[in-house]
């Protein structure tokens, strides 16, 4: 019976006993053996005559070759999120969310990653053998906030299984907002002694405080585009309108026109929250 290494460290003898020609020996691999593209072995025999036959150190009329030891755990070195929306860091519905993944070795063919997007099962493409993209699109369904991400059922050519990911590694995030913004402040006032009246010249200002950050709002004050600045914060804004005698004498149509920063649409608002309003007034009074 022959004596063999396998990495070398003693290996069974599975099948053949002394005086036959066909032996198998096996070894199971640990963790503590080097990683190694061609696993070393040796082989030390005798005949039944004990006479030594050579040691044998390389394969022979082996058509697959040699046997590698991989015991690297597959991770990806590039995760990173982004959504189409114009603000790559929020998503509103129908936006599109993208997980693009890097890993550090080959991944196994078949065996592509399982992402899940906001906790739904992403489209994943494979780029290359380390290059993936996950893509899925946000609905009315999906739970407002940062979007969670989870990586996991991957594998690499030795079938070593890769942990869960379910961070970005270059700090990015997504953001979902399906809320139509509202805006429940909206007041109107003259810089007119009688603040509710406006002659020529006056200017109009109108304050709006909207629950959410808002992006810059298109503000009309009697049909003409007012100049808008923000305040504090993009919750707070200001829109302001000198009058002339152009504008039409009564009280001042308002309208206000509005998206929250991720893009959803709010309804267009022509009325102010208080119900009190601008009288414009340019006829010079007669007895």
């Amino acid at each position: 019976t022959p004596t063999v290494t396998i990495a070398s460290n003693a290996a069974t003898i599975a099948t053949g006993s002394n005086g036959e020609k066909i032996f198998t020996a096996t070894y199971v691999m640990q963790s503590s053996d080097a990683t190694t593209a061609a696993i070393e072995f040796t082989v030390d025999y005798k005949d039944m005559a004990s006479n030594d036959g050579n040691q044998q150190t390389a394969l022979l009329q082996d058509a697959d070759g040699a046997v590698g030891f991989d015991k690297q755990v597959p991770s990806f070195t590039t995760v990173s999120i982004a959504s189409n929306n114009a603000t790559s860091s929020l998503a509103k519905v129908n936006d599109v969310v993208t997980l693009t993944l890097v890993s550090d070795e080959p991944i196994k063919t078949g065996a592509d990653p399982t992402v899940k997007i906001g906790g739904n099962t992403a489209t994943v493409t494979r780029n290359s053998t380390t290059s993936f993209s996950a893509v899925y699109t946000m609905s009315t369904g999906d739970t407002e906030g940062a979007v969670a991400i989870e990586i996991s059922n991957y594998f690499d050519p030795s079938g070593n299984a890769g942990a869960t990911q379910t961070q970005a590694l270059d700090g990015t995030s997504v953001t979902f907002d399906r809320t139509t913004p509202t805006i429940p402040t909206r007041t109107i006032l003259s810089n007119n002694a009688n603040t509710a009246y406006a002659k020529v010249a006056d200017d109009l200002t109108i304050t709006l405080v909207a629950l959410e950050d808002i992006a810059t709002p298109t503000v009309l004050l009697g049909g003409d585009a007012a100049t808008v600045a923000q305040g504090a914060t993009a919750s707070n804004w200001t829109a302001t309108k000198t009058m002339d005698n152009a504008d039409t004498e009564g009280t001042v149509t308002i309208s206000i026109a509005f998206a929250d920063l991720a893009g959803n649409a709010g309804v267009t608002l022509t009325t102010t929250s208080d119900l009190n309003y601008v009288t414009y007034d340019r006829s010079v009074p007669t007895i």
